[in-house]
């Protein structure tokens, strides 16, 4: 019975010192775990995946209690950690969560107070562009312009400077010919980061007006013609309209006309690298040769009774010798209310008391009048 007892308490014993070591055994990673510090990692690249070095980065930490300090974790990406990375430790008494982080980069836009919600951060920077007050500028040739970016660049240039030159430290363009050009800002590094486009507009020529060697103008007539004002050196291009009244010599200054009507001359100055182009127009009334003169055949008829509707006129060539179309007479009253005439023969209709005036005419064609 005693033995028995003893082993018992023995076993009891041992028992306890192996729990005691297994306590031991075991504290200090217990205490590892319940203590372990919580890490953030920003991650910086640009629009094309490329990692930024460099790069100031602030953590300002998500306080647990609210009475406590504001609490920051400076640093550059880069370095020993990584490239494009900064790393650190969730300090005690703060916490990821309300946590944010700034990052400033030269040439680049500054990110201010970007919440931080993960352990790992990746923050993608853009580019700064340099900043001009339009984006588009007109300008005529001879004239200045200054439109200075922001932030100030390093230099500016222009993509041709035939068109237009700017000064490299102030961006005071001026414009030398027509045409367009682009107008560049770069940093210190040489690279483009701002830019507007600019047109540059010819000055207005003086008035372009027509000289011609006649005033009066006949069918078949072959007129010459010169200008009189215009500017610079474009080439001057003559159009006719309607054009089968009048054609150019296509080597000398000269306009002939081929049939009567109204006929409008236009001359258009071209542009060149100073002035825009210029139009110039000249109304003309061609004149066709006469007929032979008409007269009335028959009975002279000087007054009609009214209600008398038997009368008619006939009217037929003074000449034969003359020149005539040989179209149909065309006849015509002056006052429709006192007499009517029948167009084609010349048939009277009275219609009132008074005094009207008939009147006989052959039609003209291209190179004769109506007579």
């Amino acid at each position: 019975m005693k033995k028995h007892k003893r082993r018992n308490l023995f076993k009891r014993l041992l028992a306890g010192l192996m729990s005691v070591l297994m306590m031991i055994t075991l504290l200090p990673d217990m205490a590892f775990v319940s203590h372990a510090a919580e890490r953030v990692e920003i991650h910086v690249y640009d629009a094309s995946k490329q990692n930024i070095d460099g790069a100031d980065v602030v953590i300002t930490w998500g306080k647990k209690n609210s009475s406590s300090d504001d609490k920051t974790s400076p640093g550059k990406t880069g370095g020993s950690f990584g490239e494009g990375k900064f790393a650190a430790d969730v300090p005690n008494g703060y916490q990821i969560a309300g946590s944010t982080v700034s990052v400033t980069k030269t040439g680049y836009k500054t990110i201010t107070g970007e919440p931080i919600t993960t352990y790992y951060n990746p923050i993608e920077m853009q580019e700064q562009r340099y900043a001009f007050p339009k984006d588009e500028y007109t300008l005529i040739v001879g004239e200045l312009l200054t439109a200075q970016a922001n932030p100030t660049p390093n230099h500016y240039g222009s993509s041709d400077e035939s068109i237009a030159t700017v000064k490299a430290a102030t961006g005071e363009v001026k414009a030398l010919k027509r045409g367009e050009a682009t107008i560049y800002a770069y940093d210190d590094d040489g690279k483009e980061k701002g830019s507007y486009k600019l047109t540059v507009n010819g000055k207005q020529q003086d008035a372009l007006s027509w000289v011609m060697s006649q005033e009066t103008i006949k069918v078949n007539d072959v007129v010459g013609f010169s200008f009189n004002g215009g500017s610079g050196n474009g080439t001057i291009m003559r159009f006719s309209n309607p054009n089968e009244i009048a054609s150019f010599d296509p080597e000398k200054d000269k306009v002939t006309f081929h049939k009567r009507g109204e006929v409008t001359l236009t001359a258009i100055k071209g542009a060149d690298d100073e002035y825009e182009s210029i139009t110039a127009d000249v109304k003309l009334t061609v004149l066709g040769e006469p007929q032979g003169k008409l007269i009335f055949d028959g009975e002279e008829i000087e007054a009609v009774e009214f209600g008398d509707n038997t009368k008619q006129l006939s009217a037929k060539k003074a000449s034969s010798s003359g020149t005539y179309t040989d179209k149909p007479i065309v006849y015509s009253s002056s006052d429709e209310s006192v007499l009517i005439v029948n167009a084609s023969n010349g048939k009277l209709t009275t219609k009132g008391v008074g005094i009207a005036e008939i009147t006989a005419t052959m039609p003209g064609n291209d190179t004769l009048e109506d007579t």
